[in-house]
């Protein structure tokens, strides 16, 4: 907090930063789960 004091563009870049994580660790995450549902489905109904 003490350095963000000069660069006011931390203020910008940090909320920005922490959401696109946030962003991407969900998509990751239903990504993974939208896997494990398909797990041991043929390839074809898999893929559909």
């Amino acid at each position: 907090m003490v350095l963000a004091v000069g660069y006011p563009h931390v203020f910008v870049i940090g909320p920005v930063v922490g959401t696109t994580a946030v962003l991407a660790g969900r998509m990751e995450f239903a990504h993974a789960r939208a896997m494990d549902a398909r797990r041991g489905m043929p390839p074809s109904t898999a893929h559909g």
